[in-house]
């Protein structure tokens, strides 16, 4: 049997109620001001908070993400986007607000 977080990464209906789910994104809400209140210049803050929040990312400094977005695995995040919506995996995405660019291809 599926967990709620493996039904709603695939797209199906999941009860956003669970207690996996209300803890990530508790998480994130509380982790995202703190990631957008470091500057550029302390590199190992943002590094301890990005690994908290994401896995397999990578995003350019000064990049704004709102509490509650979620960053596929191995996207990459253009300096300076403002991140508003979900970015899927494999993709570079970029501006603002932040939109898919490209994909990432090997």
């Amino acid at each position: 049997m599926k967990s709620e977080s493996q039904k709603m990464l695939a797209g199906e209906l999941y009860d956003p109620f669970d207690g996996e789910l209300v803890a990530g994104r508790t998480l994130a809400r509380d982790l995202c001001p703190e990631l957008n209140a470091t500057t550029q210049a302390q590199e190992d803050e943002r590094r301890r908070i990005l690994r908290e929040l994401f896995a397999n990312v990578w995003v350019g400094g000064a990049a704004l993400i709102l509490a509650g977005v979620r960053i596929g695995d191995r996207a990459v995040i253009g300096a300076g986007s403002v991140v508003t919506r979900d970015v899927p995996q494999d993709v570079f995405a970029a501006g603002n607000p932040c939109r898919v660019i490209c994909p990432i291809t090997a």
